[in-house]
């Protein structure tokens, strides 16, 4: 899925009650991890960032969610780990919720593509939104990149949630990229949410083979 970020430390993705993680989430791809199998900063993966120490722009927002209750005057939303929570969230033996994601015993493949900044549609542009600036132009980098998603050797991905879209009720470019790879690769499912838009834009029709890949 690609999202905001993911709040893995929480009771539905963390490894076990007493540990967050196990190995290098961000750089090693590992099926025996309890939920979140890898988690892909978008940031770096497209060049727009560099790891700390790397010489170059760095964002911590980029491998974090934004906040779910932020200050007053922002309008973050934490939308990656509530995406996530829904579609396979799952705290036993952990945590004590009765809220289960839908499908509580897939594994989590997370792309990080946003950030937090000034969003204009926030308390009259002075407050901070949810930013979607990682997304790659090209959608195949996105679904596709060498060695990762769907190309991942290790865990090759073949069902991606994108809750994000735009407003725009036309075949688009990004709808046709979107296509593309569909019909590229067949065996890959990919899940638009209905209704929903960010602030970059979104494919708003799919149509590939005959199939709307949208909910």
């Amino acid at each position: 899925m690609a999202d905001t970020g993911l709040d893995y430390d929480g009771n539905p993705f963390r490894q076990s009650s007493g540990s967050i993680v196990s190995g290098d989430l961000y750089n090693t791809t590992d099926v025996s991890r309890r939920k979140v199998v890898r988690y892909v900063n978008m940031g770096v993966q497209t060049g727009q960032l560099t790891w700390p120490g790397g010489g170059g722009l760095w964002d911590p927002w980029s491998i974090k969610d934004s906040n779910h209750v932020p200050a007053f005057g922002d309008c973050t939303f934490g939308h990656g780990t509530a995406v996530a929570s829904t579609l396979a969230g799952n705290d036993t033996g952990i945590g004590t919720s009765p809220n289960e994601g839908n499908a509580r015993g897939a594994k989590i493949y997370l792309q990080d593509i946003g950030t937090v900044g000034l969003d204009p549609n926030c308390n009259a542009g002075n407050g901070n939104g949810d930013l979607l600036n990682y997304l790659p132009e090209d959608y195949a980098d996105l679904f596709g990149p060498t060695g990762l998603v769907y190309n991942d050797p290790i865990a090759p991905v073949r069902v991606h949630s994108d809750s994000w879209g735009g407003t725009g009720n036309v075949y688009d470019l990004q709808a046709r990229m979107v296509d593309m790879f569909v019909w590229a690769h067949p065996d890959m499912t990919i899940v638009f949410a209905q209704a929903t838009a960010c602030r970059r834009a979104l494919p708003a029709r799919l149509a590939a083979r005959g199939q709307r890949k949208t909910s």
